[in-house]
């Protein structure tokens, strides 16, 4: 840091202190008057722009005077064109004021926007709307007055900002432009536009629907417009509290007036009533614009302006006290200056007499400065110095005996600490605490010395390093990085393994490095560590064998759900599956009776005189094929009626496979009806895989849930159907042995391969691809078979097909106890 200001150094050196002190005044005044300079700039430059803003302001509440008058001319020739008489002599009267405010503001605007097309083009289309007066319609004269707003209003943006208006930095300012210059005037417009669409739809006494529309069109943008009008003014009311009551009044007083013509329109010209006249109608209106151009004369442009002038009157100010206060400080300054110049050359020429005192002998010479800067410190140096001379012999001393304290106080904390610590150095350990022979079994301090680490530690350590590398290694990373701390299998002096937590340190003694190794037992903790993580391990157990319950439970809610959905559908499709079978039954008594008027006609045509009448008629029966007809009539209707009874068929046994209305109710149930019902509804995913036979035998009725019976027969006969890649064979056997019947379900497929056999009834096992199954179909078929005191067998040899066999009691234990396994595979059970 200091080469950078040697050039300013060697030019100081070389100038007395007089010179010094002129060429840092030189500099000071070149660097104030740069400032000061820049600051009347900057803030003279704010003050310009807020006079801009001023005049612009004053500009912008010129502009309604215009666009007000304009507004009403244009009702007012709504009215004239709608055939109102009276309001003739009205339009005129504001067409002279529109021409005098034009004459005004042309005046006032600056060369800039006087002479610029956009002024010229609103002056002309002012001049052509005057030519055509009232020779357009309606919608034309409506259609080139709006334009013309639109124009001006669009001019009304280009003056603020050729006056900076929209650049406002203050953000309550600049809400409150923004409202004055786009939102209030497009909420006066379309309110205008109100006005002058209802004007004209009362001078018509109708409305037809495309004007509907418009005059919805237009109430639709007034309350765009009425939205974003209220937001700027919640903003500016926001960062300018002080404007809160005012802006909000004037806020509710415009959104007010604007609902009070909404609901006018609405109530007496959307609704057709046409109560108002177009005289009233256009006062009522007029009423309402003119008290929203009142508050933004008297309300949004005066508060606005008032902002301006008051963050003017403040720059103002400001700058006056700026160059004032630079002008006090530079004065100050001066005047400190010259003060420091005669301390310092005083407290200098001080220095040196003390200086050339002591040196020529005096001892009790002392500085005696008046100052407490840094000469000040150089005289209490020199002072000091001075009295160091005499109390060097006392002070080394008073080194000495404190050394020896601090050693005394090393030792007592070496001996006293629970730790075993050593020192070790290239040649092993030379000094140890009495608690690291505690630690490691040595009676005497010459069981430690001149020994290696790995003299004290089994041959590998538990990860399989070799005990004498690995010590190694950690001694190299202490003296190279300056500590290194790990853990450590230690053994003691009679054998006994242990582990340590050892931190080996780096110090300094005698002029060169060595090691301190701090060692401390750490086998109870990791005692506890290891029974902590038996405990977690367990616990994880628990905690996965309930995740696995609840999606048990959750997975048997969804199939209880499944069912009851299956069996609304099943009672929704029957009712009108009952009145076509019966149309279909009157359709064909119906056919009947036709086809045997046809026949008697038929056996009256030989009676038939009229020759070109029977050939009409044998005409139109060789056309539509009578005997074709008839025939193929028949036929429809026989395979209408097979398919109604079959979806009949399926209907019931929809609803006996679901048996919603059962629910855990146990019954008395024919499992061969639950077979083939379930049969039915897995219809679709078996019959393009396999042929299902059916070896019932004669078994008793047995007391079960039946639909969760189902379940467990749909899932076996899915699995099957999917264990079959081609095209197959399903076989049903059923069968009594004493107390138990059972049911098999049997397949030609792939089978089973024997690692996977004791594992099928795993939850979440599955040999499906990811997203085809999961695995949750035989872990639920086994939890129904438990409940119902049952058992279920599974066969298998890989690449001939698999087999399962259920078996059920016919009658269930009344005992109430929970139900146990009878045989068969126990996943909880199985090895």
């Amino acid at each position: 840091m200091r080469t950078l200001f040697l050039p300013a150094i060697a030019l100081m050196n070389r100038l007395d202190y007089a010179r010094k002190f002129m060429l840092l005044a030189l500099v000071s005044m070149a660097a104030f008057s740069v400032v000061a300079y820049s600051l009347f700039a900057s803030l003279n430059k704010e003050i310009s722009v807020l006079r801009r803003e001023l005049e612009g302001i004053r500009l912008i509440g010129q502009i309604p005077k215009i666009v007000q008058p304009i507004q009403q001319h244009r009702g007012l020739s709504a009215g004239v064109l709608g055939g109102v008489e009276t309001m003739r002599g009205k339009r005129s009267a504001k067409e002279k004021e529109v021409v005098e405010a034009f004459h005004k503001l042309d005046g006032e605007l600056p060369p800039s926007l006087a002479s610029g097309d956009d002024w010229r083009n609103i002056k002309a289309n002012w001049e052509r709307l005057q030519k055509k007066g009232l020779d357009q319609t309606q919608a034309e004269c409506f259609a080139a007055h709006t334009r013309l707003i639109g124009q001006i209003l669009v001019f009304e943006v280009a003056v603020a900002d050729e006056y900076a208006l929209t650049l406002d930095p203050e953000i309550d300012t600049y809400y409150l432009i923004d409202t004055i210059v786009n939102k209030l005037p497009h909420v006066i417009e379309n309110l205008a536009q109100l006005r002058a669409q209802g004007v004209a739809k009362l001078a018509d006494r109708q409305v037809a629907e495309p004007g509907k529309m418009a005059i919805s069109a237009i109430i639709g943008k007034l309350g765009d417009a009425l939205g974003a009008f209220g937001i700027n003014i919640e903003k500016a009311a926001r960062y300018d509290p002080a404007l809160q009551s005012t802006l909000l009044a004037a806020s509710g007083n415009i959104t007010g007036q604007a609902h009070q013509i909404i609901d006018l329109v609405e109530s007496d010209i959307l609704a057709g009533r046409f109560t108002a006249s177009p005289e009233n109608f256009y006062v009522t209106a007029s009423a309402a614009i003119d008290a929203n151009y009142s508050q933004m004369q008297g309300s949004l442009l005066s508060e606005t302006g008032t902002l301006i002038k008051t963050r003017l009157t403040e720059a103002e100010n400001t700058l006056h006290t700026s160059v004032g206060i630079a002008t006090l400080l530079l004065l100050g300054v001066t005047y400190f200056a010259i003060g420091i110049y005669y301390s310092i050359i005083g407290n200098v020429r001080s220095l040196g007499r003390s200086a050339r005192a002591f040196a020529d002998g005096n001892m009790g010479e002392r500085v005696r400065l008046g100052t407490s800067d840094e000469l000040g410190r150089i005289g209490d140096s020199f002072n000091e110095m001075a009295s160091g001379f005499n109390a060097m012999l006392e002070a080394r001393n008073q080194a000495e005996e404190s050394m020896r304290k601090s050693e005394e106080k090393f030792r007592a904390i070496y001996e006293s600490s629970s730790d075993g610590i050593m020192l070790l150095d290239e040649n092993g350990f030379f000094d140890c605490n009495e608690a690291a022979l505690r630690v490691f079994g040595c009676s005497t301090r010459d069981d430690v010395i001149n020994k290696h680490p790995s003299q004290f530690s089994p041959l590998t350590q538990p990860g399989g390093q070799d005990s004498t590398s690995s010590a190694n290694e950690h001694i190299a990373t202490a003296f190279k990085n300056g500590s290194d701390r790990f853990e450590w299998m230690h053994c003691r002096l009679d054998g006994t393994e242990f582990f340590a937590n050892v931190w080996l340190t780096k110090m300094e003694l005698n002029g060169g490095p060595v090691l301190q190794a701090t060692v401390r037992d750490i086998t109870v903790r990791k005692q506890a560590e290891e029974g902590l993580r038996k405990s977690n391990s367990e616990l994880e157990k628990a905690v996965h064998q309930l995740h696995d319950t609840q999606n048990l439970l959750l997975q048997s809610d969804k199939m209880a759900s499944v069912g009851q959905l299956a069996a609304g559908v099943a009672h929704e499709i029957n009712n009108p599956i009952g009145y076509v079978g019966s149309n279909l039954g009157t359709l064909d008594g119906y056919l009947g009776e036709l086809f045997g008027l046809v026949a008697a006609y038929e056996e009256m045509e030989n009676a038939v005189a009229d020759d070109a009448a029977l050939a009409r008629v044998k005409a139109v029966k060789n056309k539509v094929d009578l005997d074709f007809l008839k025939e193929d009539v028949l036929s429809l209707m026989r395979e209408s009626q097979e398919g109604l009874t079959r979806v009949k068929k399926i209907v019931q046994d929809l609803k006996d496979f679901s048996r919603v209305d059962s629910g855990d109710e146990w019954h008395r149930t024919d499992l061969h009806k639950g077979l083939d019902s379930t049969l039915n509804v897995a219809r679709n995913e078996i019959k393009y895989k396999a042929d299902v036979k059916k070896e019932y035998g004669d078994i008793p009725e047995v007391e079960c849930v039946i639909s969760q019976l189902n379940q467990v027969f749909m899932n076996l006969l899915v699995n099957a159907a999917h264990a079959i890649e081609e095209h197959g064979t399903i076989t049903l056997r059923t069968g009594q042995q004493g107390d138990e019947v059972w049911v098999e379900v049997a397949d030609t497929g792939k089978g089973i391969a024997p690692e996977h056999l004791n594992k099928i009834f795993d939850p979440f096992f599955t040999t499906k691809p990811v997203g085809k199954g999961t695995g949750l179909g035989l872990s639920l078929s086994y939890g129904i078979i438990q409940k119902h005191h049952g058992r279920i067998e599974a066969n298998s040899e890989a690449g001939k097909g698999a087999s399962f066999k259920v078996w059920l009691p016919v009658n269930q234990p009344r005992d109430g106890g929970t139900p146990q396994p009878q045989g068969g595979l126990c996943p909880p059970c199985r090895a």
